[in-house]
């Protein structure tokens, strides 16, 4: 996906957190329409202070749903690898209206735990109630911003 203003924020909230915090461009595209590069697996990484690694996937929705198919696979094996050494997160935000609407910052392991449990019962997408309240970003002019609640979590990277 194009890169969008929820993806801009999250960078600006990423760099205020973490010393180190780079995104990844996306995948070009040849005049034939095909991939000069891989897909890369994540929008964001980084490290700590202490030098823990971090991985961020950033999505959003102009919809009070979040579809299944949105997480590609490419970028789901991005985060297993990520989680496996680090950190790796999901951000998701449900942008309708031209309001800023809900977004959340979550760890792989909580969105993937969320995911398999909406696909038990045979769901193809998710909803901000889906996930625990904790998990939401605050709005603030221009941006977001992590709750105090989770602040010293994230910097520790989990």
């Amino acid at each position: 996906m194009a890169r969008n203003e929820f993806e801009r924020e999250v960078g600006e909230l990423l760099r205020a957190i973490y010393p180190i915090a780079e995104r990844l461009d996306d995948a070009a595209f040849n005049r034939a329409g095909q991939r000069q590069v891989r897909q890369k697996p994540w929008d964001y990484y980084g490290a700590t202070i202490d030098g823990k690694f971090w991985a961020a996937e950033v999505k959003r929705v102009k919809s009070p749903r979040f579809p299944l198919e949105n997480l590609k696979p490419h970028q789901r094996a991005g985060l297993i690898v990520a989680a496996s050494v680090g950190l790796a997160l999901v951000f998701i935000n449900w942008r309708t209206d031209r309001k800023a609407g809900i977004a959340i910052m979550v760890p792989f392991d909580t969105y993937y735990q969320v995911e398999q449990a909406a696909m038990a019962n045979n769901r193809k997408s998710l909803k901000p109630k889906d996930f625990d309240s904790s998990w939401q970003l605050e709005r603030v002019t221009g941006g977001w911003k992590v709750p105090d609640s989770l602040f010293a979590w994230v910097t520790a990277c989990g």
